[in-house]
């Protein structure tokens, strides 16, 4: 099910996205374990272990999708950066002709290049590490049916567990449970997918209205802030960049990067709760993705700088701290006020002093709608 056509299809956009997708299947390089012959049933065994984890998610959770039943994908590298390229292109366009300052037509071909480059070299080499993502709706169109999807990326799979002799059938439902615990945060609270694109439009659209050259706000947006802000990742320190931010786009940023420490940090504690009892292994598993997650040495350990990785790193051991201590002084219960409405998200401040969020909410009465 590919999207090339209908993404390539933009006129006058800022981004060459075709462009963009060269650059990023060059970058992926060639991934082992692709054969039909190592692939075999793995999308059966995925659709099993995404239904079974739907059920021990809502289990542990109490959220319940909205949406219907989860659905998954395998994809290769070259159709995941496809599906992402769609997704991206779908949201943001829309929002770049909003503005009315930047314009395919003020931009140089330099400019129109060195962006679709830089945002094609992330997603590439993004593609060689990610292994599931939540792909939820953004955009209400005729594409509805092909967004709402758990993707596992199969070849990266395939060799982790190969790599670190992992039993499939417990990682992967392993795997699944993070994935689906992040569709049941957007799904199956009614209010948080359009509250989460709403910030992101904002950010965008405040950034996208500065009247400076692509090579001065484009390519530092596109390519170190857009796409970890779209998929579940923090922006990372404006400090680099050649402008400097207002008070309320850096009250949206610390919205936007508490939500994703809160999101990120509660699907690894909903990792372990749910697996408990259920997978073999799950105490090694989570050990050999700390240390993935922290590369030492070599291009990866560049790259994760480049991009302000770290900034991802520290998001999972902050939000999961904040919501242990959360549940240590209020259990379950009190936890779960965050779903009831936006103000109760804590902020970054709060993230990091969990006591503070308490103290705040603990004067608020709760919502029982």
């Amino acid at each position: 099910m590919s999207r090339a056509a209908d993404v390539w299809a933009v006129q006058d956009s800022v981004i060459d996205w075709g462009l963009a997708e060269r650059v990023a299947l060059r970058f992926s390089s060639k991934a082992s374990f692709t054969r039909a012959c190592y692939l075999a049933g793995l999308s059966e065994e995925f659709d099993r272990c995404t239904s079974l984890a739907e059920d021990l998610v809502t289990q542990s959770t109490g959220l319940c999708s909205l949406s219907g039943d989860v659905r998954s994908c395998v994809l290769d590298r070259s159709e995941w950066i496809r599906r992402n390229l769609f997704s991206l292109c779908h949201f943001i366009e829309p929002l770049l002709a909003d503005t009315g300052s930047l314009s395919a037509e003020k931009l140089s071909s330099l400019e129109l290049r060195v962006s679709a480059i830089e945002l094609g070299a992330a997603l590439g080499w993004m593609s060689t590490r990610v292994l599931g993502q939540y792909d939820f709706l953004v955009t209400e169109n005729d594409s509805l049916s092909e967004q709402d999807f758990i993707y596992y990326v199969g070849p990266n799979v395939v060799a982790l567990e190969r790599k670190y002799a992992f039993e499939p059938v417990d990682f992967r439902l392993w795997l699944a449970i993070h994935e689906v615990t992040h569709r049941a945060q957007f799904t199956g609270v009614e209010w948080m997918r359009d509250h989460y694109l709403n910030l992101i439009r904002g950010l965008l659209v405040r950034f996208g209205t500065y009247s400076r050259g692509m090579t001065q706000i484009f390519q530092p947006v596109f390519s170190k802030y857009l796409y970890r802000l779209f998929r579940l990742n923090s922006p990372s320190s404006l400090e680099d960049s050649s402008f400097s931010i207002s008070a309320k786009e850096e009250n949206i940023l610390d919205r936007v990067i508490g939500l994703m420490s809160l999101l990120e940090g509660h699907a690894d504690v909903i990792m372990r709760k749910a697996s408990k009892g259920m997978i073999q292994g799950s105490e090694r598993f989570s050990r050999v993705m700390r240390v993935r997650r922290q590369p030492n040495f070599g291009m990866d350990r560049i790259l994760y700088r480049f991009f302000n990785l770290d900034l991802k790193i520290a998001q999972y051991a902050e939000g999961e701290n904040f919501v242990n201590a959360i549940e240590k002084i209020g259990g379950s219960e009190l936890f779960q006020r965050v779903w009831e409405n936006s103000v109760n998200l804590p902020s970054v401040n709060e993230i990091r002093n969990p006591k503070e969020w308490v103290d705040r909410i603990m004067t608020t009465i709760p919502n029982d709608d």
